[in-house]
């Protein structure tokens, strides 16, 4: 323990990149919390009327969705804008998880960080999408035509909800699993997780029975609690001093035992 405190005062370049490592990690995550609320602001509070349901009442609002759009193109270009932002702040999120989850276990040839990588990714792009479109939304050429305004509107609650919410649960669940074989996050945030990640699969169910439609929001909430506690430990609490220490481990262990750590 002595040997690696010294060598962890004689070496402050490493130590202040895995401090920014995990700087930037958690500041994605509240990046992507703060720009998803003021979405959600756009579409309630600063907008003539709550953004409408592709299904109507009581699976959402009895909003029109031509007079909506019409009314609020402003408010909803702001949300294509800061729902972009969202996008790839949840993209550096998702690339700094699956980055410790390979750092955490490099000899178990474990698939959880490519299942984190991989759905995490798919969920922003599918996040994305659902922003692109809700500019096109926000365009005259979609409001002179019912259809096309249909059409897009359902598109965008299919990106933004059943696609991008299965896969974020698919990270969460890949993410969750890692912290309950390491000390780098408090048990309970995992716990919340595993929750996360269950209800939101669960809401695959919306696609053959709309009251599972209820799951969406609620998987959401409980995700996005999730990563709220996640960067608050890792800005506040011991997870820096844990990955520090794993790093540490790592870098002092003898090179021949990776080979037999391998083959097990």
């Amino acid at each position: 323990m002595i040997a690696h405190r010294s060598e962890r005062t004689t070496q402050p370049p490493e130590e202040t990149a895995r401090d920014v490592h995990r700087l930037v990690w958690a500041a994605s995550g509240l990046g992507f919390l703060a720009c998803e609320a003021t979405g959600l602001l756009l579409a309630t509070v600063f907008s003539t009327a709550l953004y409408p349901s592709p299904f109507g009442p009581p699976f959402g609002p009895q909003s029109d969705v031509a007079s909506y759009f019409a009314a609020n193109s402003a408010q909803v270009r702001g949300m294509s804008f800061v729902f972009t932002l969202a996008a790839l702040c949840l993209l550096v999120f998702v690339a700094y998880s699956a980055g410790m989850l390979a750092d955490r276990t490099p000899q178990r040839r474990s698939p959880l960080p490519g299942l984190a990588l991989g759905a995490g990714s798919l969920s922003a792009g599918f996040w994305l999408l659902n922003a692109l479109l809700l500019w096109v939304l926000s365009r005259p050429a979609p409001a002179a035509d019912a259809a096309l305004q249909g059409t897009l509107h359902e598109l965008v609650y299919l990106a933004g909800g059943p696609a991008h919410i299965l896969l974020l649960g698919l990270f969460l669940g890949a993410v969750s699993a890692a912290q309950w074989r390491s000390a780098l996050l408090p048990s309970w945030i995992a716990w919340t997780g595993a929750a996360a990640a269950a209800v939101t699969t669960a809401g695959v169910l919306a696609l053959l029975w709309e009251p599972a439609t209820f799951l969406l929001p609620v998987g959401r909430g409980v995700g996005m609690l999730w990563m709220l506690a996640t960067s608050v430990a890792l800005l506040f609490d011991r997870s820096g001093e844990a990955m520090a220490a794993a790093e540490a481990s790592r870098e002092d262990r003898p090179a021949g035992r990776t080979r037999p750590d391998l083959a097990a």
